[in-house]
């Protein structure tokens, strides 16, 4: 094999192993790059009830903390949740806010009215 052969060979096994060493770094760093998630299954935002005691579900990934109205809640082993909050009569607002490890926060925020 010619010096330039192996040289354009080296090259190539250089990059690949260096692709490699990204990927691996992007799969181990995913949840750090992506930062916490939050869904909320129920109650929709904007709903009318007429029943006083709702249950609020959802799903949080990611996360090293979540909170409804500023109280400490917990999720289950895949992630989900689920609370009961008795309402006022009227007008109210109900905040769900998850925070990862690095203290960076997503926050939802659901308006119901109770008739």
């Amino acid at each position: 094999m010619t010096n330039e052969k192996r040289s354009v060979v080296t090259w190539m096994i250089a990059l690949f192993i260096t692709g490699l060493v990204v990927f691996y770094g992007y799969f181990e760093a995913r949840n750090f790059i992506l930062g916490p998630s939050l869904t909320i299954n129920s109650p929709q935002n904007g709903q009318t009830t007429d029943d006083s005691l709702v249950e609020i579900t959802g799903q949080a990934k990611r996360i090293a903390r979540i909170y409804l109205n500023d109280r400490q809640i917990f999720t289950r082993a895949d992630g989900t949740f689920a609370e009961s909050l008795i309402l006022s009569v009227g007008y109210n607002i109900i905040e769900v806010k998850a925070l990862d490890q690095v203290g960076r926060q997503v926050k939802k925020i659901i308006e119901i009215v109770l008739e």
